[in-house]
Parts: structure tokens; C-alpha cells; sequence
């Protein structure tokens, strides 16, 4: 139960990662080409929170703008480093249920094998000539009924943990990386010149 809880929850998270990386890629193309009509950044900034029009592209513009106006020297590289760790911080919430999800599995099936163990102690100082017969070691409730159980945990532990959630938080770093880079790319070709220009002409 408490794993396939972990394992809804970490897929959801996944899930609105996902989207969200995808909404903020939309909008950074649609606020750019936003902005290149303008041909203002401050008209643009006050358009977009009038409409309450807010991503991390207007953000970002938001912060290089107010950089602008306080100093000469307008670089990004700090505001993009900032960027792609609170992106990436999000993603690491997912990668700590894979973590979870396997050592669950792992205590599971280590606590299987404990009351295994202690089940077939208990069955062979109960039988009659000290050799349990097999079919009580098979019965329904027996010691090596629950050795599947035990190893099951570890299987989906593994699986999801291990497997799944560690494909989904590669995919999200990747989107993440290509968000980052395009934010990057639009603003040090379509941004970044024109504040430098104005600030050097004032």
C-alpha cells in the first residue's frame, strides 16, 4: 500500500514536471516574439504582469532588466545558474521516492525472510521427527509462502525505483537542460545587445 502511494506520487510529480517544462517552453517562444514586437522591454514586462501573463522567461527578463538599471555590466550566467537549479531541485523530489521505493523493496524483503526464518524455527521444533513435512512447508499461510511476497517487494521496488522513475527524472533533466539552454540563447541574442547598447549610450 505505502509503495503504491510513493509510486502515484512520484509520477505525478513526474507528470507535472512534464508540463510544466512544456508550458514554460511555449511561452518563452510566445513571449519572445512578444517582446521583438514591442521593441520594449519595459512595455513588455508591464503588459505581461498586467496580464498576469507570468513564466520564468519573464522572469528571467524581469531580472537582467533591473540588473540594467543598476549597472553597466549586464551578464545572465549567474541568473541561468539560478534557474536550472530551482528547475532541478523539483526534479530531485522524484529522484528521493526512487531512493525511497528501492530500499523499501529491499526492507520488505528483508523482513520476509526474518519471519521466514522464524516460522521454519518454530515448524521444525514443532514436528514430530524434527523434519517438517513439505506439505507443511507449502501449506496455504506456510514459511516459504511468504518468500514471494518478500521478493515481490523487492522486484517492484527495483522496478519502479530503479527503473521508471529513473527514465522519467533523466527525461525531466534533459527538458530541463533544453529549457535552460533556449532561455539562454534567446535573451543572449535578442535581450542581452540591447540593454548593453542602451546602457553604453547613457
Amino acid at each position: 500500500m505505502t509503495m503504491g502511494v510513493l509510486i502515484g506520487i512520484a509520477f505525478y510529480a513526474s507528470f507535472r514536471d512534464v508540463r510544466s517544462l512544456h508550458r514554460e517552453i511555449h511561452a518563452a517562444s510566445r513571449q519572445m516574439r512578444e517582446l521583438i514586437e514591442t521593441d520594449d522591454i519595459e512595455s513588455f514586462l508591464n503588459d505581461t504582469e498586467k496580464k498576469r501573463d507570468l513564466s520564468y522567461f519573464r522572469s528571467h527578463i524581469a531580472s537582467l532588466y533591473k540588473i540594467y538599471t543598476y549597472s553597466s555590466e549586464i551578464y545572465q550566467d549567474t541568473l541561468i545558474e539560478i534557474l536550472n537549479s530551482k528547475l532541478l531541485a523539483r526534479n530531485r523530489k522524484v529522484e528521493l521516492f526512487s531512493s525511497i521505493l528501492i530500499t523499501l523493496g529491499l526492507i520488505g524483503t528483508i523482513v520476509g525472510l526474518i519471519f521466514m526464518m522464524t516460522d521454519l524455527t518454530n515448524l521444525f521444533d514443532n514436528a514430530e521427527q524434527g523434519i517438517p513435512q513439505v506439505s507443511e512447508l507449502l501449506q496455504s499461510g506456510g514459511p516459504l509462502k511468504g518468500l514471494g511476497t518478500a521478493f515481490f517487494t523487492t522486484l517492484i521496488g527495483a522496478l519502479f525505483g530503479g527503473v521508471i522513475l529513473r527514465i522519467l527524472t533523466s527525461i525531466v533533466e534533459e527538458g530541463i537542460t533544453k529549457y535552460v539552454a533556449l532561455l539562454a540563447e534567446l535573451t543572449e541574442v535578442n535581450v542581452l545587445p540591447v540593454l548593453r547598447a542602451h546602457s553604453a549610450n547613457q
